[in-house]
């Protein structure tokens, strides 16, 4: 396929995200939801060579770079072995007939940092897909497209925040209606902390007033802990130890939590005792590594270069 010249070439990015307060309000179990969220880079990037098929029954090659894997699917198969969540995005989007693709997918965020990095791989890569038909999906209609790949074609539990900030971008706060909680109820006092949490954040960011964003995130990681102590693991604690030493305004453990992941840390406005910090908590572990991020003032991009 590579031999040949490509009829187009399509680029789509799409952020991950952080410091997801509220977190868990937006699963299924949980009544309604209250989330609020910032996208930002490093970014899921997705690029899609598209050639004339050549009567190929396999007519898309999978490039996905972090993992080293390259392999042929054929797109109407409807199996999912390899990379699942790609497999199936491409399936789900119907890739039109006469053509075949080279879609390379590369992400900075590491894997496993619970900062929605499958969520804006999807998102990416649908956005991507979908400029092979007339007409466009709204942000919105591709976080429900990539939401429905991974709930009702691959089984997988997940909530909505993550596709909706990776299409959107920004700073979010997130308002939502799911299905009735089994046990608790959705008025669930460890839910409904942490749904506060969420409203708070959104105050905050409002006022400017980092001081009540910070202490949001702390309420936010403590109500985690309230849920299971092992959502937030010795690892995080040792991280917000660090933080805390060094005058940190608040901290939020990304994601559900648990083993592994990723913390994210609001300093104050001193440059000095922020690199300070950064160099005890890499110290303190070689494992441990600073992911230089920035606001995404957009949420999915996606546009043509000349081929």
């Amino acid at each position: 396929m590579e031999s040949r010249r490509a009829l187009r070439v399509i680029n789509s990015v799409a952020p991950i995200r952080i410091v997801d307060n509220g977190g868990w309000t937006d699963t299924w179990f949980a009544g309604h939801g209250k989330i609020f969220n910032i996208g930002v880079y490093p970014y899921a990037e997705v690029q899609i060579e598209v050639f004339p098929a050549a009567g190929e029954k396999e007519r898309v090659i999978i490039e996905a770079e972090n993992y080293g894997d390259r392999y042929a699917v054929t797109p109407e198969q409807g199996i999912w072995n390899k990379h699942p969540l790609l497999e199936a995005a491409i399936h789900y989007m119907k890739i039109p007939a006469g053509l075949s693709l080279h879609v390379t997918i590369y992400s900075e965020a590491p894997a496993g940092a619970s900062t929605g990095t499958s969520a804006a791989v999807s998102v990416a890569l649908i956005g991507a897909l979908d400029r092979l038909t007339p007409g466009r999906m709204t942000p919105h209609e591709v976080a429900i497209a990539a939401h429905h790949v991974e709930m009702n074609m691959l089984h997988l539990q997940c909530g909505i925040q993550d596709q909706l900030c990776s299409a959107f971008g920004g700073i979010n706060y997130i308002e939502m209606r799911i299905k009735e909680l089994e046990n608790e109820g959705p008025e669930s006092p460890r839910l409904e902390a942490l749904r506060g949490t969420a409203e708070k954040s959104r105050d905050a960011v409002y006022e400017g007033n980092f001081s009540a964003f910070g202490k949001a995130m702390i309420e936010n990681t403590d109500a985690q802990t309230r849920l299971h102590p092992d959502l937030v693991s010795a690892d995080a604690l040792k991280v917000i130890g660090i933080a805390k030493n060094h005058g940190a305004l608040g901290w939020k453990v990304n994601g559900a939590g648990g083993l592994g992941g990723s913390v994210s840390i609001l300093t104050g406005d001193v440059s000095g005792v922020k690199r300070s910090m950064i160099r005890e908590i890499q110290e303190a572990d070689p494992l441990f590594q600073c992911i230089p991020i920035y606001l995404s003032r957009f949420g999915l991009r996606t546009w043509e270069a000349s081929a």
